[in-house]
């Protein structure tokens, strides 16, 4: 409980740029152990902030998670940042993760579809993180998000990824699913 404020604070006196401490620099992040809903959106993330967020000591009680990365400096968070994000999170009961403009790419996607550490999730979100058709067949093919009931890659190279989705066999819970902008022919 002391150390919200302290993370709120830090997050507080950041004004442009990339912090270099607490949750979005490169100190650890504090245990979040009692945080149902964290949202860090609009504020410029690097890749040492995406890195302590993930290996957080504690998510076990978190059920959202939004992450908007609304800056598009070159280098701010590098395409391994995704891979090890979905690597290294642990968040049994999260429900819903929203991971907006970091760049998952194909890696972070094979390691989301890999990863038996979010077991809960229904909703995600992976709008302009750089996906494409490889990444797509592989989200949709993973059996551990079958039970996805939203997903969403508006903004993201997709092209004849998605084919996969017209069959009966993988995402039977699906019921939403966001292909704006993705170049999905139609």
């Amino acid at each position: 409980v002391s150390e919200a404020p302290a993370l709120l604070g830090d997050l507080r006196e950041r004004r442009g740029g990339c912090s270099r401490r607490g949750v979005v620099g490169g100190a650890p992040a504090p245990a979040l152990w009692g945080i149902r809903e964290l949202t860090l959106s609009y504020n410029p993330l690097c890749t040492e902030g995406l890195q302590s967020l993930s290996e957080s000591s504690n998510w076990s009680n978190l059920l959202q998670l939004r992450l908007l990365n609304y800056e598009d400096r070159a280098g701010a968070v590098t395409e391994d940042a995704g891979e090890r994000f979905f690597r290294s999170l642990v968040a049994p009961n999260l429900r819903t993760l929203r991971v907006t403009g970091v760049p998952v790419q194909s890696k972070g996607a094979l390691m989301l579809s890999q990863s038996s550490t979010l077991p809960g999730l229904r909703i995600l979100d992976l709008s302009r993180t750089g996906i494409t058709a490889e990444g797509a067949r592989i989200l949709v093919e993973a059996e551990n998000l079958q039970q996805l009931i939203g997903l969403y890659l508006e903004l993201n190279p997709l092209g004849d990824g998605v084919e996969r989705l017209t069959s009966p066999d993988v995402m039977p819970m699906l019921r939403f699913l966001d292909l704006r902008q993705t170049s999905v022919p139609m």
